[in-house]
C-alpha cells in the first residue's frame, strides 16, 4: 500500500501545480479581457469585490 502511494504522489503533486497554473493563466486573459472591453473601468482582483479603477 506504501508504495503504490508513493509512485502516485508525485504525479498528483504535478496534477496540482499543472491545475493551478492553468487557473493562473485562464484568470489572467479573463483579466486582459476585461481590460480590452472596458474603457475606463475597473478590474475586480479574485472576484473579492475589491474595485481598482485602471486608467486605460
Amino acid at each position: 500500500m506504501n508504495t503504490v502511494f508513493m509512485e502516485i504522489l508525485p504525479f498528483f503533486i504535478v496534477g496540482l501545480f499543472e491545475l493551478s497554473l492553468l487557473l493562473l493563466v485562464i484568470s489572467f486573459m479573463v483579466e486582459i479581457i476585461n481590460l480590452n472591453h472596458s474603457g475606463a473601468g475597473y478590474i475586480d482582483f479574485q472576484g473579492g469585490g475589491e474595485k481598482v479603477f485602471s486608467l486605460l
